[in-house]
């Protein structure tokens, strides 16, 4: 609920020194497709992936990208918990040989299209400063 949030850019929005960074996504068919997170990044092929970022950069929006660390490992083994379902098995395992040429891919991508890789510690700091001196980006 991002009542009471002003909206500073896109995915970006701002109340009482809390920042919300939301996730790109891509609308597709009326469907809202998540395009910013290693879990996507691993289970689709990279020509869909590239794709889909692709048609969102064109909009010099803020993207913020998350992978979770078991992500980027080439073991197929790692340990879920016993009562994981069959599909989420799969789910966790999928694409995990070609993440991390995916992420380089992305990388190169992202610096095609000049885009700045910052923490979120920074970006904060920056927005912050945007603030104080009433230069919002929307």
């Amino acid at each position: 609920d991002l009542k009471g949030f002003i909206k500073m850019q896109k995915n970006i929005f701002y109340k009482s020194h809390f920042f919300e960074f939301q996730m790109a996504t891509k609308s597709i068919l009326s469907k809202s497709i998540p395009i910013s997170g290693g879990g996507y990044l691993r289970i689709f092929p990279w020509m869909m992936s590239k794709w889909l970022i692709k048609q969102y950069l064109k909009g010099g929006h803020f993207f913020a990208f998350y992978i979770h660390p078991f992500e980027l490992s080439s073991r197929n083994d790692t340990p879920l918990p016993k009562n994981t379902k069959s599909l989420q098995k799969l789910r966790f395992t999928l694409g995990k040989k070609t993440v991390s040429k995916k992420l380089t891919n992305l990388i190169k991508l992202l610096k095609s299209n000049n885009y700045e890789f910052v923490t979120f510690s920074d970006l904060r700091k920056k927005l912050l400063n945007s603030i104080n001196n009433k230069t919002l980006f929307c």
